[in-house]
């Protein structure tokens, strides 16, 4: 038997007891943070079809699968950092940093998410702010 690894979401879980119950609809994230947790994931183990089901609004309207795909196996993510998180009733923020290696060097997506509950479920909905 093969064994489990950390999760990619930095939760200090085993991958198996985290975010793949989540990519595998055993579960839903109970929160926005652990939503962008587990897209995090997804985006960590390629897969886009979880990041691509798992928004609303604007963000859904902008997303662009194939351009994803060519940056997915472009990147190699090593570790998330959550900095603040804000839930107001069917909304919320997530504010968290991404650090990531592509073309050899490191880079730091730093972001302030919005989050939408909706028919029982938190989805991603827009990038409000991208912070250098």
């Amino acid at each position: 038997m093969a064994k489990s690894k950390l999760c990619y979401c930095g939760s200090g879980k085993l991958f198996d007891d985290c975010c793949l119950q989540i990519h595998q609809g055993l579960r839903v994230a109970a929160t926005p943070e652990e939503l962008m947790r587990s897209r995090y994931t997804a985006y960590a183990i390629n897969n886009l079809s979880y990041i691509e089901n798992t928004m609303c609004g604007i963000a859904l309207e902008e997303y662009n699968k194939y351009s994803s795909t060519n940056n997915v196996e472009h990147v190699k993510w090593l570790k998330l950092e959550i900095i603040t998180s804000n839930v107001e009733e069917s909304t919320a923020i997530v504010e968290f940093k991404a650090f990531y290696r592509a073309n050899k060097r490191k880079y730091c997506l730093h972001e302030v998410s919005e989050f939408q509950f909706i028919n029982g479920k938190w989805l991603y909905s827009a990038a409000r702010e991208f912070i250098e």
